[in-house]
């Protein structure tokens, strides 16, 4: 028989990994996340790719043949979590993997889908890309009902992602800024070198 926790007892669970210093709840999420498992090798698996970073798996319960899970070895709940770099080189697998599997299983087209959140259709703690062959008449229903929408509503919707982009661009600008701040650093201090030589002072080497 399935026990029902009492509302008392979940306020008391919150309450205790709230109070959990931020590494032991790290690694009591990843304990309890199947995918962390199967990573460390505690789980079986259908493995078709590893690396130090990632790893693939087919999944057990397939949308279609082939269909394959890519994940990052780290625990991230959602995609927007993962840092930038790793992001990239998670798509750069899921790239190769997904050609090959166009070559071996002769797809006729490749969905390459990611949940991030229960309401999006996420069904594990844990950020995956899912790789899923596409054959003709396999009636997978990766679709939508096109609604219409003024033009209004998509002008505030533009506005407002247009501002979000400074999020990109920071990941670009801020490093060159960076840059430019240790090159004009560097500048001054040479200023500096050469004014100390010319009043015959010593320069630290």
């Amino acid at each position: 028989m399935k026990q029902t926790l009492t509302k008392e007892q979940v306020e008391e669970i919150k309450r205790k990994m709230a109070e959990m210093p931020p590494e032991k709840l790290k690694e009591l999420i990843k304990q309890q996340c199947l995918f962390c498992q199967i990573s460390y090798g505690n789980v079986p698996s259908k493995k078709v790719y590893e690396d130090d970073k990632i790893m693939a798996v087919l999944d057990i319960n397939p949308a279609s043949n082939g269909h394959t899970l890519v994940f990052t070895k780290d625990h991230y709940q959602v995609l927007a979590q993962m840092p930038d770099t790793l992001v990239g080189y998670l798509f750069k697998v899921v790239n190769k993997l997904s050609s090959r599997i166009f070559d071996v299983l002769k797809a006729d087209g490749i969905n390459i889908f990611v949940a991030s959140g229960q309401l999006a259709g996420q069904n594990a703690p844990h950020a995956i890309v899912h790789i899923i062959p596409r054959y003709e008449q396999d009636n997978i229903p990766l679709s939508w009902n096109p609604t219409k929408v003024s033009d209004g509503e998509l002008d505030k919707v533009k506005a407002s992602l247009e501002v979000k982009k400074k999020l990109v661009e920071e990941d670009v600008i801020v490093p060159q800024f960076v840059e430019t701040q240790k090159e004009e650093k560097s500048q001054k201090t040479e200023k500096k070198d050469k004014l100390n030589i010319e009043k015959g002072k010593r320069v630290p080497i």
